[in-house]
């Protein structure tokens, strides 16, 4: 497998000429919105399925040479609270940064009960029947502990900040430099 900006430009260039390739299509084809308990209410996870295989890694997405299927699975709204501070006082310096996934252990609930509905979905007809292998987690992973086991180790952030504002002097900015609201037009609050 090709990796990095190499794989990233070929990719381009194939999508660029031809229109055809993994460039000419969404990243996800399928989305779901579900609850846990499969109650009535607001959900609170997210399917997304990929018509192609492909593995997240610390470097980014590496698509498989071979037909497969991603299903990703994302916790809509956290409990689990992460920080971010100033590590230096250098203006340039990368921020410290903490996710703290699952520091409320409700967040590692939410993912399993999502986790363990997805490969009920992937072992369901007639899906099950184009299924020939399962990449990660193998189908090894079966009790809870070892599901949360797996969670726990392969879980990332799917970059959905929440709470985020624009700050500064000019026109788009929300709150200024002390963080005071410059106006209440256009402000949206989730809870």
């Amino acid at each position: 497998m090709q990796t990095g900006l190499a794989r990233a430009l070929v990719l381009g260039a194939q999508w660029l000429l031809t229109g055809t390739g993994p460039g000419s299509t969404p990243h996800s084809q399928v989305t779901a919105f579900t609850r846990h308990d499969g109650g009535a209410g607001r959900s609170d996870i997210q399917y997304l399925f990929s018509p192609a295989g492909f593995d997240l890694s610390e470097e980014g997405p590496v698509l498989f040479d071979r037909p497969a299927v991603t299903g990703l699975i994302n916790v809509l709204r956290p409990f689990s609270r992460g920080w971010v501070r100033l590590a230096s006082a250098d203006p340039f310096a990368q921020p410290a940064i903490q996710p703290n996934l699952f520091a409320d252990e409700r967040d590692l609930d939410l993912l399993l009960a999502g986790a363990k509905l997805q490969r009920r979905i992937f072992e369901t007809e007639p899906l099950s029947r184009s299924i020939v292998g399962h990449y990660r987690p193998s189908t090894d992973v079966q009790s809870d502990d070892e599901w949360r086991a797996y969670l726990r180790e392969s879980a990332m952030s799917a970059y959905h900040p929440a709470s985020t504002c624009k700050m500064g002097h000019d026109p788009m900015a929300v709150v200024d430099d002390r963080l005071r609201r410059q106006s209440p037009r256009d402000l949206r609050h989730d809870r």
